[in-house]
């Protein structure tokens, strides 16, 4: 692979996702210019990985005046995205943001509005439309190759809350984490939905389902399934599985389940479409392989390329998005990305609503 980009970036939060973008950025050409995080010990450590040495920071406002950077990849729990989005938005730097965009409505808009006004750009990283298998079918389902799209169904199953589970702030309803299954996991779905069939959404509803009402929470931060006499009790504010129906504009109706305390199940995503004239279904855990069906009859997998995992779709990611040029400007790729961002923190809150409300659709 050549290395095209020259781009400086900083890098905020040190954590396991950061380490995946380090690698990431390193692989397309890119310097870390600087890595930000309150933990000095986890910056340095993700500091040794990098082929020159960064600033390390521990509050992103206080980065030299004198740093040089073009990017800014945000990479810490999406409660603080807003502020420091619209920061660096306003100091004219290009952003990439894991997902969610944000956990409130209000501020998805709000960042969208800045986006979109300084016309910078933006990438928020739902990495499984860079698979290869899904740019063909998104491709594919908007020719209508198998017609009219009809229903999709899709699945996400890991194990990442069953006890014995780290403490986080997932769990903290109080930080604006309302939804847990749906805003980490189910919006991967909702943007394959919105990526395989270009389509909007007009309607929600949903059902959420907790495991337990209480984990017990050890001095160290594991939660646990029973009592210990050095153990707190956590009441649980969010939900660990989601039954969540949408209705696209065009009435194609979408059905997703998705579980964060699957047995068994690391990270296992599956989608399928059901058109009038045919079917297409993808799976995470055979990424190069697309299976479908245009007759009666007669299923085919379709293999393209090597197997690829999360890394190499980040990889993708960022080939697609750097080098920024010396005054780079919003894409109408990405803007259309951002707007599908922002309507995907919309569905996840009407989701949460719509429990509320015993699972009855809202329009969104």
């Amino acid at each position: 692979m050549t290395n095209t980009s020259k781009n400086k970036v900083v890098i905020i939060g040190a954590g396991f996702i950061a380490a995946t973008h380090l690698t990431a950025l390193q692989a397309v050409g890119c310097q870390v210019a600087a890595i930000v995080d309150r933990n000095t010990a986890a910056a340095e450590k993700l500091a040794a990985a990098c082929r020159q040495k960064p600033v390390i920071c521990t509050d992103y406002q206080k980065l030299p005046a004198e740093l040089e950077y073009e990017a800014v990849h945000i990479c810490v729990a999406p409660a603080a995205h807003y502020d420091i989005a619209t920061y660096f938005l306003n100091r004219g730097k290009a952003l990439v943001l894991e997902k969610p965009l944000t956990l409130v409505p209000e501020e998805a808009l709000n960042l969208q509005k800045t986006a979109v006004e300084r016309q910078l750009p933006i990438l928020i990283c739902y990495n499984n439309r860079y698979y290869a298998a899904n740019r063909q079918i998104s491709t594919a389902l908007q020719a209508k190759k198998w017609g009219e799209v009809l229903l999709l169904y899709g699945t996400y199953e890991q194990n990442f809350h069953l006890p014995p589970t780290p403490y986080s702030w997932r769990f903290a309803p109080e930080k604006g984490n309302y939804e847990r299954a749906v805003s980490e996991i189910a919006s991967h779905l909702i943007d394959l939905v919105q990526y395989w069939t270009g389509d909007k959404v007009n309607k929600v509803s949903a059902r959420f389902i907790k495991r337990r009402q209480v984990l017990y929470r050890s001095p160290q931060g594991i939660l646990s399934d029973q009592p210990t006499p050095t153990t707190v009790p956590l009441n649980i504010g969010n939900e660990d599985i989601a039954q969540i129906n949408l209705q696209l504009a065009s009435s194609a109706l979408v059905n997703l389940l998705v579980s964060e305390v699957s047995s068994g199940q690391i990270n296992s995503l599956n989608l399928t479409a059901i058109c009038s004239a045919g079917r297409v279904h993808w799976s995470n855990l055979n990424s190069a392989c697309i299976d479908e069906s245009g007759s009666k009859e007669i299923a085919s997998s379709l293999t393209i390329g090597m197997q690829e995992g999360m890394k190499d779709s980040y990889l993708a990611m960022f080939q697609k998005f750097y080098p920024l040029s010396p005054q780079p400007k919003l894409t109408s790729e990405q803007l259309n990305a951002l707007n599908g961002a922002v309507e995907n923190v919309l569905i996840c809150r009407k989701a949460y609503e719509s429990n509320i409300a015993d699972g009855a659709y809202l329009d969104l």
